[in-house]
């Protein structure tokens, strides 16, 4: 059976959205030993970087041959010089769809909204309008929905009745897609929660260790470009700081400034440069490798979502820094209520929180157990709903061939 993969990059510099990959596929493998079948994988956010390939290849054990990787179209036809120029990738999607027996759209985890820009929103809902239109079976896979402006919600409700199968990732974002589908939604946890990884042992056991995550979309001094509709009440340069003066000052801790996404490393390095005391790790190659550091830690301090779902999935207190809906959405779906919401709360109320949280660090690891709980069962879920949709689809197929012969 041929899978298609949307929404799910392979070369990315954002670990968050190779993790989705990276646990998709893991779940699809876990699945195809169940059926004894071998699927071959179309991934549509494809690189030409051989080596990545080959590295998501050696990592998840899937043989090359399986994976074939592709370029996602440009469907913003307002944008008509670069939809023009772009007409010859957009064929090459429609090819590699037409060779997919079914679609799995993850769209980034969460770039199903118009936060990121309209070119975003219009690129990402008209593929999947296209699979309907060409009648491909696909599903909306764990994600946000949302927030969307009152020119977004009609199109993307259309593209959410299109689906076979519509997951959401947080109790907001199953509540926008009921009103804006009108159909059953399935709660189903973010992906990154199933990336396989291996647990490490701290480096220093006399220390509380902890990892701090800064995110270059939020510093002042943006290293990061990517368009956002968002605002936040926090002093994000200040609340930085002030948290990296504290474990600085207080040698019961062994800090470190950890990368989620690779740009995040430009603001680590000149941090460093203040607090010497708090070492520098240089990004990562792929999402497992992070995960697997990052679970050697106490304490993880972040920013970037799929940086505290690696940490809270492999048993480190983790202290959210939300910079919109999504982390209080998940997390309190989870039952977890820890999230520092830079959007509602003063900076000093920031602060007072987060020194707080870490003090209380043992409390946050028990808390994040209980809740691994619940996230084990919606996993089960989701394979057994996969497994299901997926024999349906070979079924209909094995049935279409008989009445053509």
């Amino acid at each position: 059976m041929n899978i298609g993969i949307m929404g799910a990059p392979i070369d990315n510099g954002n670990l968050g959205c190779m993790a989705l990959t990276y646990s998709l596929l893991s779940s699809l493998e876990d699945i195809a030993k169940e059926t004894g079948d071998d699927f071959n994988y179309f991934i549509f956010d494809g690189t030409n970087n051989q080596n990545k390939i080959n590295e998501l290849s050696d990592n998840l054990r899937i043989p090359c041959e399986r994976i074939h990787s592709m370029r996602p179209g440009y469907l913003v036809f307002n944008r008509t010089k670069a939809f023009l120029r772009k007409v010859p990738q957009d064929i090459k999607l429609l090819y590699g769809i037409l060779k997919c027996d079914c679609v799995i759209d993850v769209t980034v985890g969460d770039s199903f909204t118009d936060i990121y820009g309209e070119e975003v929103f219009q690129q990402r809902t008209n593929t999947k309008l296209l699979l309907s239109w060409m009648h491909k079976p696909y599903i909306l896979a764990p994600q946000t929905y949302g927030p969307y402006g009152k020119q977004s919600e009609k199109k993307a409700g259309v593209a959410m009745r299109g689906a076979d199968i519509v997951m959401a990732r947080d109790a907001l974002s199953l509540k926008v897609a009921q009103n804006l589908s009108k159909r059953e939604i399935l709660l189903i946890d973010d992906l990154a929660f199933q990336l396989p990884f291996e647990k490490q042992k701290k480096h220093d056991e006399n220390s509380i260790v902890v990892g701090i995550n800064v995110s270059g979309l939020l510093w002042s001094k943006k290293s990061e470009r990517t368009t956002s509709n968002f605002e936040i009440e926090v002093d994000y340069d200040e609340y930085i700081l002030e948290i990296c003066r504290y474990l600085s000052s207080n040698t019961q801790y062994k800090a470190y400034f950890i990368p989620h996404v690779e740009i995040d490393h430009e603001i680590h390095s000149l941090l460093h440069k203040k607090f010497p005391q708090i070492e520098v790790i240089p990004p990562f190659a792929n999402p497992i490798e992070a995960k697997s550091f990052i679970s050697r830690l106490d304490i993880f301090i972040g920013a970037r979502m799929h940086g505290t779902i690696a940490a809270f999935s492999s048993g480190v207190a983790c202290i959210p820094t939300g910079y919109s809906r999504k982390f209080v959405g998940l997390f309190e779906t989870l039952g977890y209520f820890r999230t520092i919401d830079l959007q509602k709360m003063s900076t000093t109320q920031a602060i007072e929180c987060t020194l707080s949280e870490i003090a209380a660090y043992r409390q946050l690891q028990d808390e994040g157990a209980e809740c691994m709980k619940g996230v084990e069962e919606r996993k089960s879920l989701f394979r057994k709903t996969v497994k299901k949709w997926i024999e349906g689809i070979r079924q209909n197929e094995a049935k279409s061939t008989r009445e053509e012969e």
